[in-house]
């Protein structure tokens, strides 16, 4: 199945973040099953999850904070024939922590960075811990220090 190329899903400052994301999707890949069911926090543009689609075979549920970057994502996947493979779904920041599911792998690319308040941080921790099934993987390529 033919989907976007690495540099494509990644967006921007490839040189920096492909072969980071790279490395850290077949590092999980070797732990996941073919068919795994990953969830992806802040898909915008879809590109990502159409490439882990395409790539791993990995089945897609993304959420994002807007319903346009839902359109476009889901335009990306119509694009590569992606369609039964992608789900994309929007969320408000402050419900995020309510996404409940039973997921292989979480992944998520910059948006721990954001979070500077610890107890925030935690939470995301264990909200994390509480969806992804025993042996399963969260896959956080993150950007500097952070907060």
């Amino acid at each position: 199945m033919k989907g976007p190329s690495l540099n494509e899903a990644v967006e921007w400052r490839m040189p920096i973040w492909a072969p980071a994301v790279s490395s850290a999707l077949d590092r999980a890949a070797a732990m996941l099953p073919s068919d795994a069911r990953v969830l992806e926090i802040g898909y915008n543009s879809g590109m990502m999850s159409c490439y882990m689609a395409a790539y791993y075979g990995w089945n897609i549920v993304g959420y994002d904070i807007a319903d346009s970057s839902r359109i476009k994502a889901e335009s990306t996947a119509r694009h590569y024939g992606l369609e039964g493979m992608t789900d994309f779904r929007i969320c408000s920041p402050d419900k995020t922590l309510s996404i409940q599911g039973d997921y292989d792998a979480v992944f998520l690319k910059s948006v721990l960075y954001h979070i500077s308040d610890k107890a925030v941080y935690r939470n995301w921790l264990d909200w994390l811990h509480c969806i992804i099934k025993d042996g399963g993987v969260v896959i956080a390529v993150e950007n500097g220090r952070g907060g």
